[in-house]
Protein backbone atom coordinates (compact mmCIF):
# COMPACT_ATOMS: atom_id res chain seq x y z
CA UNK A 1 0.00 0.00 0.00
CA UNK A 2 2.98 2.30 -0.29
CA UNK A 3 5.62 3.55 2.14
CA UNK A 4 3.35 6.12 3.83
CA UNK A 5 0.76 3.49 4.68
CA UNK A 6 3.51 1.17 5.91
CA UNK A 7 4.74 3.85 8.31
CA UNK A 8 1.19 4.65 9.46
CA UNK A 9 0.55 0.95 10.16
CA UNK A 10 3.85 0.53 12.01
CA UNK A 11 3.01 3.41 14.33
CA UNK A 12 -0.63 2.40 14.81
CA UNK A 13 0.55 -1.06 15.83
CA UNK A 14 2.07 0.68 18.86
CA UNK A 15 -0.98 2.88 19.42
CA UNK A 16 0.55 5.99 17.86
CA UNK A 17 -1.70 8.04 15.57
CA UNK A 18 0.36 11.16 15.03
CA UNK A 19 0.63 12.62 11.51
CA UNK A 20 3.80 14.55 12.30
CA UNK A 21 5.53 11.47 13.70
CA UNK A 22 4.37 9.44 10.71
CA UNK A 23 5.81 12.02 8.32
CA UNK A 24 9.12 11.94 10.22
CA UNK A 25 9.19 8.13 10.17
CA UNK A 26 8.46 8.13 6.42
CA UNK A 27 11.30 10.59 5.80
CA UNK A 28 13.70 8.41 7.81
CA UNK A 29 12.48 5.23 6.14
CA UNK A 30 12.95 6.64 2.62
CA UNK A 31 16.42 7.97 3.44
CA UNK A 32 17.51 4.59 4.82
CA UNK A 33 15.92 2.80 1.87
CA UNK A 34 18.03 4.88 -0.53
CA UNK A 35 21.18 4.55 1.59
CA UNK A 36 21.05 0.75 1.68
CA UNK A 37 19.43 0.26 -1.70
CA UNK A 38 20.64 -2.80 -3.49
CA UNK A 39 22.25 -4.38 -0.43
CA UNK A 40 19.32 -6.59 0.48
CA UNK A 41 17.62 -7.33 -2.82
CA UNK A 42 17.99 -10.13 -5.30
CA UNK A 43 16.21 -11.18 -8.44
CA UNK A 44 13.84 -14.12 -8.35
CA UNK A 45 15.36 -17.17 -10.06
CA UNK A 46 14.49 -17.06 -13.74
CA UNK A 47 12.95 -13.58 -13.73
CA UNK A 48 15.60 -11.84 -15.82
CA UNK A 49 15.52 -14.64 -18.41
CA UNK A 50 11.73 -14.35 -18.51
CA UNK A 51 11.88 -10.61 -19.09
CA UNK A 52 14.50 -11.09 -21.82
CA UNK A 53 12.25 -13.64 -23.54
CA UNK A 54 9.16 -11.43 -23.31
CA UNK A 55 11.15 -8.56 -24.76
CA UNK A 56 12.51 -10.84 -27.52
CA UNK A 57 8.91 -11.71 -28.42
CA UNK A 58 8.20 -8.01 -28.90
CA UNK A 59 6.17 -7.55 -25.74
CA UNK A 60 6.36 -4.10 -24.17
CA UNK A 61 7.21 -4.06 -20.48
CA UNK A 62 5.90 -1.58 -17.93
CA UNK A 63 6.10 -1.39 -14.16
CA UNK A 64 3.47 -0.06 -11.78
CA UNK A 65 4.49 0.01 -8.13
CA UNK A 66 3.36 1.63 -4.92
CA UNK A 67 7.02 2.19 -3.98
CA UNK A 68 8.62 5.57 -4.74
CA UNK A 69 9.62 5.77 -8.40
CA UNK A 70 13.32 6.42 -7.75
CA UNK A 71 13.53 3.23 -5.66
CA UNK A 72 11.74 1.16 -8.28
CA UNK A 73 13.95 2.43 -11.10
CA UNK A 74 17.11 1.84 -9.07
CA UNK A 75 16.04 -1.71 -8.18
CA UNK A 76 15.22 -2.45 -11.83
CA UNK A 77 18.63 -1.19 -12.90
CA UNK A 78 20.39 -3.30 -10.24
CA UNK A 79 18.38 -6.46 -10.83
CA UNK A 80 17.45 -6.26 -14.51
CA UNK A 81 19.95 -3.95 -16.16
CA UNK A 82 19.65 -4.14 -19.93
CA UNK A 83 15.90 -4.78 -19.94
CA UNK A 84 13.97 -2.00 -21.65
CA UNK A 85 11.01 -1.00 -19.51
CA UNK A 86 8.88 1.39 -21.56
CA UNK A 87 7.73 3.23 -18.48
CA UNK A 88 7.96 2.88 -14.72
CA UNK A 89 5.34 4.39 -12.45
CA UNK A 90 5.85 4.56 -8.71
CA UNK A 91 3.61 5.49 -5.83
CA UNK A 92 4.71 9.10 -6.21
CA UNK A 93 3.96 9.34 -9.95
CA UNK A 94 0.74 11.28 -9.44
CA UNK A 95 -1.74 8.41 -9.52
CA UNK A 96 -3.74 6.81 -6.75
CA UNK A 97 -1.96 3.77 -5.32
CA UNK A 98 -2.79 0.24 -6.41
CA UNK A 99 -5.37 -1.25 -6.43
CA UNK A 100 -6.61 1.89 -8.19
CA UNK A 101 -6.74 1.37 -11.95
CA UNK A 102 -5.71 4.98 -12.68
CA UNK A 103 -2.04 4.24 -13.47
CA UNK A 104 -2.86 1.25 -15.68
CA UNK A 105 -5.52 3.11 -17.64
CA UNK A 106 -3.16 6.09 -18.06
CA UNK A 107 -0.49 3.83 -19.55
CA UNK A 108 -3.01 2.07 -21.78
CA UNK A 109 -4.26 5.42 -23.06
CA UNK A 110 -0.79 6.84 -23.58
CA UNK A 111 0.43 3.80 -25.53
CA UNK A 112 -2.86 2.99 -27.28
CA UNK A 113 -3.50 -0.44 -25.74
CA UNK A 114 -6.93 -2.04 -25.56
CA UNK A 115 -7.91 -4.19 -22.58
CA UNK A 116 -7.57 -7.40 -24.59
CA UNK A 117 -3.96 -6.51 -25.47
CA UNK A 118 -2.82 -6.25 -21.85
CA UNK A 119 -1.45 -8.89 -19.50
CA UNK A 120 -0.99 -7.57 -15.98
CA UNK A 121 1.41 -9.57 -13.83
CA UNK A 122 1.71 -9.06 -10.10
CA UNK A 123 2.37 -10.82 -6.83
CA UNK A 124 0.06 -9.03 -4.43
CA UNK A 125 -3.58 -8.73 -3.58
CA UNK A 126 -3.52 -5.09 -4.74
CA UNK A 127 -2.35 -6.31 -8.16
CA UNK A 128 -5.13 -8.89 -8.41
CA UNK A 129 -7.72 -6.31 -7.35
CA UNK A 130 -6.33 -3.88 -9.94
CA UNK A 131 -6.41 -6.22 -12.94
CA UNK A 132 -9.85 -7.51 -11.98
CA UNK A 133 -11.24 -3.98 -11.68
CA UNK A 134 -9.58 -2.96 -14.96
CA UNK A 135 -10.98 -5.97 -16.81
CA UNK A 136 -7.60 -7.03 -18.22
CA UNK A 137 -6.00 -10.46 -18.26
CA UNK A 138 -4.13 -10.97 -15.02
CA UNK A 139 -1.50 -13.36 -13.79
CA UNK A 140 -0.80 -13.70 -10.08
CA UNK A 141 2.70 -14.82 -9.13
CA UNK A 142 3.02 -17.36 -6.35
CA UNK A 143 6.61 -16.53 -5.39
CA UNK A 144 5.81 -13.09 -4.02
CA UNK A 145 4.10 -11.62 -1.02
CA UNK A 146 0.81 -13.54 -0.95
CA UNK A 147 -0.27 -17.16 -0.76
CA UNK A 148 -2.48 -18.63 -3.47
CA UNK A 149 -5.48 -18.75 -1.10
CA UNK A 150 -5.11 -15.01 -0.37
CA UNK A 151 -4.95 -14.21 -4.08
CA UNK A 152 -7.93 -16.46 -4.84
CA UNK A 153 -9.84 -14.66 -2.09
CA UNK A 154 -9.58 -11.40 -4.06
CA UNK A 155 -10.54 -13.04 -7.36
CA UNK A 156 -7.28 -14.24 -8.92
CA UNK A 157 -7.74 -17.29 -11.15
CA UNK A 158 -4.56 -17.51 -13.26
CA UNK A 159 -1.29 -18.27 -11.49
CA UNK A 160 2.38 -18.47 -12.34
CA UNK A 161 4.37 -20.78 -10.08
CA UNK A 162 7.68 -19.65 -11.56
CA UNK A 163 8.68 -16.72 -13.79
CA UNK A 164 8.92 -18.81 -16.97
CA UNK A 165 5.20 -19.61 -16.61
CA UNK A 166 4.50 -15.99 -17.58
CA UNK A 167 5.89 -16.62 -21.07
CA UNK A 168 3.52 -19.56 -21.65
CA UNK A 169 0.54 -17.70 -20.17
CA UNK A 170 1.00 -14.63 -22.39
CA UNK A 171 1.32 -16.35 -25.80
Amino acid sequence: DGAKNLCDRMLSHFGVFDKEMSAKLLETYLALYLKYEGEHISAYDGMKETLVELERQGKKLFVISNKPCVNVKNALKILYGGIDFCEVLGGDSGFALKPSTDSLFALMGKYGYKKEEVAYVGDGDADAKLYRAAGVFGISCLWGYRKKSELEHVGATVFAEKPSDIVALTK
